[in-house]
């Protein structure tokens, strides 16, 4: 949707779904950094994956963030431990539980409730594997 707000189309070759360890975001980082063009920012489902694809931006030779930024998503108390720290995306839990007990309770106790999606917005957790891409060469 971001894309296609920007005006880009999302190429679907640009996509490499794994499973969500460490293996899976190695195999997948390792298909789309040898891309060419190689891509220069990864965005990968987790925190485990996340450590599988920089161990493959590191055994292709390339530095993160300089050649490649790598964002994971659900933040993880460890991920700030990681060499360089990891950039991650977190999910407000705490919160997007309370509010999916309340209409749980509300369900229960016979209330009328609104059919909506249940959640907060993330937040963007900065560390240091994320940097401007390189510039481009002709």
């Amino acid at each position: 949707r971001g894309l296609e707000q920007a005006g880009l189309v999302p190429a679907s070759e640009l996509v490499a779904e794994s499973s969500f360890d460490e293996a899976g975001g190695n195999v997948a980082a390792t298909r789309l950094l040898r891309l060419d063009p190689r891509p220069t920012a990864l965005f990968v489902g987790n925190v485990r994956a996340s450590i599988g694809a920089m161990a493959a931006a590191r055994r292709l030779g390339l530095r993160i963030p300089e050649d490649v930024s790598v964002v994971g998503f659900h933040d993880a108390p460890f991920a700030g431990y990681l060499d360089p720290p990891l950039t991650t995306v977190r999910l407000p839990l705490v919160e997007m539980g309370r509010q999916a007990v309340d209409h749980l309770l509300a369900l229960l106790n016979g209330e009328p409730v609104e059919d909506s999606m249940v959640g907060t917005p993330p937040e963007l957790v900065v560390r240091a594997s994320a940097a401007a891409p390189p510039p481009l060469t002709p």
